[in-house]
């Protein structure tokens, strides 16, 4: 039975996973290039704070 249940909320959440190209958070658009920021040599912790309101 938990077996079921587990095969079960698998495929729910792989039937919520959006990978299609509407996901912005995996695909971005070629023309959207302008509004992109490009940030080297930082650590990504630190520029997202610097980014976070407090």
């Amino acid at each position: 039975m938990a077996d079921t249940v587990a095969a079960q909320l698998e495929k729910g959440r792989h039937t919520l996973l959006d990978l299609s190209t509407r996901n912005r958070l995996l695909s971005l658009p070629q023309k959207s290039a302008g509004k992109l920021l490009n940030i080297y040599g930082e650590l990504t912790s630190e520029v997202y704070w610097l980014q976070v309101p407090t």
